[in-house]
C-alpha cells in the first residue's frame, strides 16, 4: 500500500514511518497542504492519506480534504490530529475524512487501521469488494485507551535484517553492553 502522511512534525513522521514500514508499506511525506495537493494530483497510486489538520503553510488539513473532495478524489483520508474536543471528530468526518485518529497516536489503533485498509485494498484488487471508503470507527482516545496487551506485537526493530544474515540482531533481546564502567571491580587487585 502507498500511504501519504501529511504532517509537519518530524517526531510524528518518524513514529508513523516506523510503523508503516514495519507493515511493509510505502510511505511518502509532505509537510504542508500545498505539497500534499500537488502530489495527490500527480500520483494516483497513493492508496491512503493520513492527514494532520494543523499544517505549516497557508492551507490547513481541512482545506486539503475539501479541495480533494471538490476535485472528485475519493481516496480514503484519515484525520490524524491533536484536536480531540467534543465535536471535532464529527467535524472532520463531515468535511470528508473517512476516519479519525487522535494524537498522541495509539499504535494499536494505527496498526488496526493499516490492516483494515490493506485488507480492503486487497479485496478490491481481487475483485471481491466494490471500491468504497471504510466506515468510520471510534478509535481509543487517550483518556479511555486500554493499556497495551501483553500479547501485542513488539515495536519494529530499527533495522530489519533477515534472520539468517550474518550480524542479524536477535529477535528475543538486544545485545547488552558489559556491565560497569570498563574498569576492574574494586574488590579485585590490578597488578601494577
Amino acid at each position: 500500500m502507498r500511504i501519504l502522511y501529511v504532517e509537519d512534525n518530524e517526531i510524528n513522521q518518524a513514529l508513523v514511518e516506523r510503523v508503516i514500514r514495519a507493515k511493509q508499506h510505502t510511505v511518502l511525506f509532505r509537510e504542508d497542504g500545498e505539497g500534499a495537493l500537488a502530489l495527490l494530483a500527480e500520483d494516483p497510486a497513493i492508496d491512503l492519506i493520513l492527514l494532520d489538520i494543523e499544517l505549516a503553510g497557508a492551507i490547513s488539513g481541512m482545506d486539503v480534504i475539501k479541495e480533494m473532495r471538490s476535485r472528485g478524489d475519493a481516496r480514503p483520508v484519515v484525520a490524524v490530529t491533536a484536536y480531540a474536543m467534543m465535536g471535532d471528530r464529527e467535524r472532520f468526518l463531515e468535511a470528508g475524512c473517512d476516519q479519525y485518529l487522535p494524537k498522541p497516536l495509539n499504535i494499536v489503533d494505527l496498526l488496526a487501521l493499516l490492516d483494515e485498509y490493506d485488507a480492503e485494498l486487497s479485496a478490491r484488487h481481487d475483485g471481491d469488494a466494490p471500491a468504497q471508503a471504510a466506515p468510520p470507527q471510534e478509535p481509543a482516545t487517550p483518556q479511555d485507551a486500554p493499556a497495551p496487551a501483553t500479547d501485542s506485537p513488539p515495536p519494529p526493530p530499527r533495522e530489519a535484517a533477515p534472520p539468517d544474515s550474518p550480524g542479524a540482531a536477535s529477535a528475543t533481546a538486544p545485545e547488552k553492553p558489559p556491565a560497569g564502567n570498563g574498569r576492574a571491580p574494586a574488590h579485585e587487585e590490578n597488578p601494577a
